[in-house]
């Protein structure tokens, strides 16, 4: 009698506590609330609930965490997406530059809130990220077992070295097809999907926007959680998605895009698996493997995978060589690599092209990761002078070489590389004279007359 009783003492105690909470934290409909959780933190708890919400029900939930500032996607477009499936949005910065342990326990902290605070269905949890936030976020499930599932943009965590999961969940992948995640993400669903897990992968152009595709997502996790007597089973609107599904097949074959339309049979026959569906959708995959003109195209596109494949990992081990031995008598060689890709690019069709496009935006990608990581004022010179070469011009770029050059004494590169961005018509003087390391160089006659020459001016009149 005394351990029931202290198990209703406990029960009432925690419904009492939800109520406070959450009329302690009133959540205002289809508006982002901000709440400062913890006194001694400087991180807040942003939250997001759609136009009907209401605290008589569970809901899924939709988690956000922010290891980067100013990533591509931001709390936004989790909001709409919330908006459009139903779902309670969290957001929180948990970073924690310490150690990876500690991020952990500060998300645990955050989540404990959450699931004690807000109506959430526990059984529908999902994480969210893009880019180095996916990284994370993609593993919340594999720490947490409440998460049933996890959407990663743009980005994906590597999965390889875990050889055994504590339980399923879904694993969705959305990424440009020109950014050279898209090669990553393909090889983690093939991995997750050897070892037992529903995994899938979303690909968007420039001109698609990602909140349609994390809604697609979201979608099929509810399908797929219909069927597995999670949720009561909507019939109409199962039909409703089934038939959205195949009006983008039939879409893409008009297009004669029959690679796209396989991808996207296939990931209609993955999440239709035990519904009325599946039969006809597999029936129309099998006819379409069968044709001879998806042979040919599947074929050029695994060929294709490999030669990104291989491009990749010569650029990497070539890179490493480079850095280690600051060999700035090869620059030209690199430059010679991303004229090969865009020789390629010229006399390939757009699609067949864009494995090339992956190959320049991975090989931007490690020189960027390197250039956060390094601290030698040489191998930042280094790193600054590769990135021109690949072809990135930006004034950030000639800012970096003319710092480091400066810093390390050689001004006549400095110069060079002032006029070189003056040639491509900048023209924020200010900016010219806040360049890091420059404060003797940009008082000299050279500097000032350089400027002057292209923008009729300088800043020290002494050497007009």
């Amino acid at each position: 009698m005394k351990l029931r009783g202290l198990i209703f003492l406990f029960l009432v105690t925690t419904a009492i506590q939800m109520v406070q909470s959450q009329q302690a934290y009133r959540l205002k409909k289809s508006t982002v609330t901000t709440i400062k959780v913890f006194e001694r933190d400087s991180a807040s708890l942003k939250v997001y609930v759609p136009k009907n919400f209401t605290t008589t029900i569970k809901w899924p939930l939709l988690f956000h965490v922010q290891i980067k500032q100013k990533e591509n996607t931001d709390f936004t477009t989790f909001c709409k997406v919330a908006e459009a499936t139903g779902c309670i949005a969290v957001s929180i910065d948990v970073a924690d530059k310490r150690s990876l342990k500690a991020s952990i326990d500060n998300t645990t902290k955050y989540l404990n809130f959450c699931l004690t605070t807000f109506p959430i269905d526990k059984r529908r949890m999902y994480s969210i990220g893009e880019g180095i936030d996916a990284e994370f976020t993609g593993m919340l499930p594999v720490w947490y077992k409440l998460f049933d599932g996890t959407i990663v943009i743009n980005s994906t965590p590597n999965y390889g070295e875990i050889s055994r999961f504590n339980h399923q969940f879904y694993y969705a992948g959305i990424t440009n097809i020109r950014k050279y995640a898209y090669f990553d993400v393909m090889r983690t669903r093939k991995l997750l999907k050897q070892k037992g897990l529903p995994a899938e992968v979303y690909t968007v152009q420039n001109t698609t926007k990602i909140d349609k595709e994390i809604i697609r997502s979201l979608h099929a996790f509810k399908v797929r959680d219909m069927t597995r007597g999670k949720i009561e089973k909507d019939t109409i609107w199962m039909q409703r998605q089934y038939q959205e599904a195949l009006e983008k097949v039939e879409q893409y074959l008009s297009n004669d895009e029959v690679v796209e339309a396989f991808y996207e049979l296939r990931r209609i026959e993955n999440t239709f698996r035990f519904t009325s569906f599946h039969k006809d959708v597999k029936n129309q995959l099998d006819t379409l493997q069968r044709s001879s003109r998806f042979k040919v195209k599947k074929n050029k596109h695994d060929y294709h995978l490999v030669q990104e494949s291989t491009w990749r990992s010569n650029l990497a081990l070539a890179f490493q060589e480079d850095v280690n031995n600051l060999a700035f008598y090869n620059l030209p060689w690199w430059n010679d690599q991303v004229k090969a890709l865009y020789k390629v690019r010229k006399h390939k069709s757009n699609k067949q092209a864009y494995w090339t496009y992956r190959v320049e935006d991975y090989l931007k990608t490690i020189i960027a990761n390197a250039q956060l990581q390094v601290k030698k004022t040489e191998t930042q010179l280094f790193l600054a002078m590769l990135t021109y070469e690949i072809g990135v011009r930006s004034p950030e770029t000639f800012f970096k070489i003319i710092s480091y050059t400066a810093l390390l004494g050689d001004y006549t590169t400095s110069l060079q590389f002032l006029e070189a961005l003056l040639q491509t018509g900048y023209q924020n003087i200010e900016s010219l004279y806040t360049i890091d390391h420059t404060l003797s160089l940009k008082i000299t006659p050279e500097y000032n007359n350089m400027i002057k020459k292209y923008l009729g001016f300088s800043k020290y009149t002494a050497y007009q």
